[in-house]
């Protein structure tokens, strides 16, 4: 509840005042406590209960992507990078006009893609695969 209160505040504090921009975390150089790194702090324990209480749920369901997460940070921009050469990236404007939907099916394609590379490289190198591409 406390950081929903803050969201509302900071959200209310920009409809009025600006952006609100600190030099550093609890600074007070804007008149007020900087409430979004307040929030932040907050935010962090409220997921870290979530995650408490559904670990072993999340576990089953998410565990192969934790597992593959490293060899995804590897080869992402790879991928990220032959789609901007493929594709002009001056339409990637294009995004906004169709909503989200488009953002979130590439990100999908290319988290896809990159666990499609990791099985094949675990198939191929084996046991040494983990030093190779993380996975």
């Amino acid at each position: 509840m406390l950081a929903a209160g803050l969201a509302w505040l900071e959200v209310g504090y920009l409809q009025r005042a600006g952006v609100i921009r600190s030099a550093a975390m609890f600074s007070t150089e804007n008149g007020g406590l900087d409430a979004n790194a307040l929030q932040k702090v907050l935010h962090c324990g409220l997921l870290l209960s979530i995650l408490r209480r559904l670990g072993e749920r999340l576990d089953r369901k998410l565990g192969f992507l934790a597992d593959s997460s490293l060899g995804i940070y590897f080869l992402h921009q790879c991928f990220i990078n032959g789609y901007c050469f493929l594709v002009d990236w001056r339409l990637f404007p294009i995004v906004s006009m169709w909503g989200y939907g488009l953002l979130v099916a590439a990100v999908a394609a290319v988290v896809a893609l990159c666990v499609c590379c990791l099985l094949l490289a675990r198939q191929v190198l084996g046991r040494y695969s983990r030093n190779v591409v993380g996975f």
